[in-house]
């Protein structure tokens, strides 16, 4: 296998154990070019692109324009950032660099991902908590409008306790209220673990949601979002409650002040996840540890809480105020049955019975004195105990509001030191992938300009190759035509020589021939001769031969 190929194989396995799926044995190039695969990974890193991967994913297009379409997703919402150097189509075609850049990419940000999304989705699922859950995996769905966050935040219902109000209760009895307040105090003490979840889960923090919503954007912070964090988001709320308090009486505005309790500044509270630590294993870890930063601040909205919580028992106190009334009422219902059981007597004298009126009525008036003066004394320590009462709950009031604010800002300081702590990771993450797009491009320019330099090169070897060959075939040419020419000389020499020598023959012949024909001249000139010497003996024989001669030539 090609080294190129196994990097590729390396980094697809690294995506898929970041997103916790599945390994894939025997994983091959075909596998990778499969857009299905894709489409999931997409799916679990950036669930706010379902509906556009949805849709990608039921259309029929041609191979690549899917993977096209997943490229234009990340680098518009995703990245905001220009990735057209990476092609879907390349990819599908099977480009090992294009399908390099693409795999490096999703790496960093599924490492991303797993720094983020999976560490709070582990701690959600031991403490079971939806508002931690939310905060979780809604890290890459935040890129859409601050406006529209805002409004989310704003729809989530935040549940009150209800104000007591003063004057409602004043005909009940004592007994009552003593008994009911004695049957609470057990259940709450009995309950009271449960209790602090059910009301820890009955109570969302908008201005955390609003945070979390604030801190999984990338784009930076801007001014109006600077504000909503550091207020709180209640403030309209609590302006409107003011102005009708303001119309109220006074007594009635100090007891609907202390009485009043909004747990909308608290989010949810994960006990299981502060009774799986002690505070001596937290103090040994480092401040920037996540598991200790969670742990103090689980800390810190547990304590607002209790604070809350004795706040609601002091308004609860405070509808005691009917026993002095609900006292005399029973006294003076005890003094009509005892007037009451005193028989009518007839009287037997007139002095007997003035004396018995008088000395009744003496009686009447000492035992009214008596009573008064027992009622004044009541009074005036139930009087003391009331004011030191009210001095106490307010200088109670004071240091409980002073608390609840330095716990206020400790939270609001510890989620703005979180969230600009997430910032700025996010930030070196973007960084990160800038510098590997920007890698990315230095190497596809220079791998542009090595492909560029290869061409020329192979263009110049087709054209050497081609020169090579057209001058071989003119060496040819001029090859087979020396050849030609040396065969045609020598040819022409071959023929040339057998020419001479049939010339020589022939020259020999024909010497031979006239050397016979002048022999047999000479011969037949001797013979004639000799005749003529014959014949001139004989003229007329002589003249015979001299006719026949003539006669042949």
């Amino acid at each position: 296998m090609n080294s190129e190929v196994q990097d590729i194989i390396d980094l697809y396995l690294q995506i898929v154990s970041n997103l916790d799926l599945d390994p894939q044995h025997d994983v091959t190039i075909e596998q990778l070019k499969n857009e299905r695969n894709y489409c999931t990974i997409f799916r679990i890193m950036f669930p706010f692109l379902e509906k556009e991967i949805d849709n990608i994913q039921k259309e029929r297009n041609p191979t690549g324009e899917k993977l096209q379409g997943l490229i234009e997703f990340l680098s518009y919402p995703v990245l905001t950032m220009d990735l057209s150097h990476i092609s879907g189509h390349s990819i599908a075609q099977g480009d090992l660099r294009h399908l390099y850049n693409f795999l490096q990419i999703l790496l960093e940000l599924s490492k991303l991902y797993k720094d983020q999304v999976i560490p709070s989705n582990s701690s959600s699922q031991q403490s079971s908590t939806p508002p931690e859950q939310k905060s979780g995996s809604d890290y890459f769905n935040d890129n859409a409008d601050y406006d529209q966050l805002s409004q989310d935040s704003s729809k989530v219902k935040t549940k009150q306790i209800p104000k007591y109000k003063y004057g409602q209760d004043q005909k009940m009895n004592p007994s009552q209220d003593k008994n009911a307040t004695s049957k609470k105090q057990p259940q709450n003490n009995q309950k009271e673990s449960s209790d602090r979840k059910q009301e820890g889960k009955k109570v969302l923090n908008s201005k955390e949601n609003q945070l979390i919503a604030i801190s999984n954007n990338l784009l930076p912070v801007t001014q109006q979002q600077q504000r909503i964090i550091t207020q709180d988001p209640n403030i309209a709320t609590k302006q409107k409650n003011k102005q009708k308090k303001k119309n109220q009486p006074k007594d009635q505005e100090k007891q609907e002040d202390q009485i009043d309790m909004d747990f909308s500044g608290i989010s949810e509270i994960d006990y299981d996840f502060l009774e799986q630590y002690d505070e001596e294993e937290i103090n040994q870890l480092e401040d920037n540890d996540p598991t200790k930063v969670k742990y103090i601040r689980e800390l810190q909205k547990d304590n607002i809480r209790k604070l809350l919580q004795e706040k609601m028992k002091e308004g609860e106190d405070l509808v005691d105020k009917s026993e002095i009334d609900d006292f005399i009422d029973e006294q003076i219902k005890v003094i009509k049955l005892s007037l009451g059981k005193l028989k009518i007597q007839p009287p037997s004298d007139e002095k007997e019975t003035m004396e018995q009126i008088i000395k009744k009525r003496n009686q009447y008036k000492e035992f009214l004195k008596d009573y008064l003066k027992t009622y004044q004394q009541k009074q005036k320590k139930q009087e003391s105990q009331q004011n030191k009462q009210i001095h106490t709950q307010k200088q109670q009031s004071k240091m409980n509001q002073k608390k609840k604010d330095d716990l206020k800002k400790e939270f609001e300081n510890e989620h703005l030191s979180m969230y600009y702590k997430l910032r700025d990771e996010k930030l070196n993450y973007l960084r990160k992938i800038h510098r590997i797009i920007f890698e990315l491009e230095k190497r596809k320019i220079i791998d542009e300009k090595k492909d560029h330099l290869q061409m020329r090169r192979q263009q110049n070897i087709i054209t050497r190759n081609a020169l090579a060959s057209v001058e071989n075939a003119y060496n040819d040419k001029i090859s087979m035509l020396k050849d030609k020419l040396q065969n045609e000389r020598k040819e022409r020499h071959v023929a040339g020589v057998a020419q001479k020598s049939i010339l020589s023959k022939l020259e020999k012949e024909l010497k031979d021939e006239k050397i016979k024909q002048i022999q047999e001249l000479k011969d037949i000139w001797r013979q004639e001769k000799e005749r003529f010497d014959y014949l001139m003996k004989d003229d007329g024989e002589l003249e015979k031969r001299i006719l026949q001669i003539y006669k042949k030539y």
